[in-house]
Parts: structure tokens; C-alpha cells; sequence
């Protein structure tokens, strides 16, 4: 996992288990990246068969 994947997943598992409830772009600000590259991340998570499952998936 890249270090932008790892920060990512870190913010989202902060959240608890009822999941993630901010949008990509309230995450990019937050973690200071741009919210392509939380997009990115997400994508490249999923495409590895890693579950990663909370709001920012269905916000735009």
C-alpha cells in the first residue's frame, strides 16, 4: 500500500464501525491531498480486493 493508501484507510478505520460518513472531499482537506487522490486510493484498494466500505464511496 502507498502512504497516501495507509492514510487514507487510517482516517476511514478512525471512524468506527458504523463506517465514514464524510464525502472524498472533506477527506482530501482534512488530510491535506487532493480529492483525486483519495479517489485513487479508494479505487486502487478496491481494485485489490480490499473492502473498504463507508459514505465518501457513494459521495461525490
Amino acid at each position: 500500500m502507498t502512504n497516501s493508501q495507509l492514510r487514507i484507510l487510517g482516517y476511514i478505520a478512525s471512524c468506527g464501525a458504523q463506517g465514514c460518513s464524510d464525502t472524498k472531499n472533506a477527506i482530501a482537506e482534512k488530510l491535506g491531498v487532493c480529492p483525486k487522490t483519495v479517489d485513487r486510493a479508494v479505487r486502487r484498494m478496491r481494485d485489490d480486493g480490499r473492502s473498504v466500505r463507508c459514505q465518501l464511496l457513494r459521495a461525490a
